[in-house]
């Protein structure tokens, strides 16, 4: 997991991961709550997600133990 303080930068670091040959999902307050659940369904669930991307709001919903980076 990548921890950004904004949603524009959640987006911008998740669109250069998948760029970059990654898998990644962001995960922002400014989603509708269907999309955040679609989101952290597809990283908690899923082996082909490497990377989900959030703001703060992703601390409420995950209790995971893939690794968490503070991007800030």
């Amino acid at each position: 997991m990548i921890f950004c303080k904004r949603c524009h930068e959640t987006i911008m670091v998740s669109e250069f991961l998948r760029e970059s040959g990654h898998s990644s999902v962001a995960l922002t307050g400014r989603m509708k709550q269907i999309e955040r659940k679609e989101s952290l369904n597809k990283f908690i669930t899923s082996e082909v997600v490497e990377v989900l991307v959030a703001t703060d709001v992703a601390s409420r919903y995950v209790d995971s133990k893939k690794n968490i980076t503070d991007y800030s």
